[in-house]
């Protein structure tokens, strides 16, 4: 087995697609550590034993038994989950637009943390202001929305949805 790229392995959720065992959720970076994968399962800790799969863990009998693990990282879903983390490409909302942009890091300054992103003229730092990029279905339904004299809804973008998921809504840079 290659080397873990431990700082990888806390920011990318993709990275643990590609390094960890299925249904991993920590790992323990320790070097003599004889397990390093571990998974959480209904309050019980398993670790990995790669001929065996998943047996219960020793730690179980402490009080935090994944308290010095790392977690696997999750995606980030937008502000309800905090600050984007460094190294995801969201939206921010910069000079009455929304722009891309890459976090690059977290700074403190008065006790208020903000995320430092780089766009792709500029940079700049915001603690509030960002969200995920939309999904090609969701860019396709909000062009549709915008071509239509029909009013914006629920019902109309449920209805445009189903369109897009049956393969009769394209982008509009996909039409030929």
């Amino acid at each position: 087995m290659s080397e873990i790229d431990v700082q990888r392995l806390k920011n990318d959720p993709a990275y643990w697609d590609e390094v960890a065992p299925e249904g991993a959720t920590h790992y323990y970076e320790q070097r003599t550590a004889h397990f390093k994968w571990f998974k959480m399962d209904d309050g019980v800790l398993y670790h990995h034993c790669p001929n065996d799969g998943w047996e219960p863990s020793l730690r179980n009998s402490q009080s935090n038994p994944a308290g010095d693990l790392i977690p696997r990282p999750t995606q980030w879903r937008g502000p309800e989950d905090g600050l984007p983390p460094v190294g995801t490409v969201c939206e921010v909302w910069r000079r009455k637009e929304r722009v891309e942009c890459e976090i690059v890091a977290h700074v403190q300054s008065d006790g208020v943390t903000e995320a430092v992103y780089q766009c792709a003229t500029d940079w700049g730092w915001s603690s509030t202001s960002f969200r995920p990029l939309k999904s090609d279905k969701e860019r396709a339904i909000d062009a549709a929305v915008a071509a239509t004299i029909l009013k914006d809804g629920p019902r109309l973008r449920f209805a445009l949805s189903d369109i897009y998921d049956a393969g009769l809504l394209r982008l509009p840079e996909e039409r030929s």
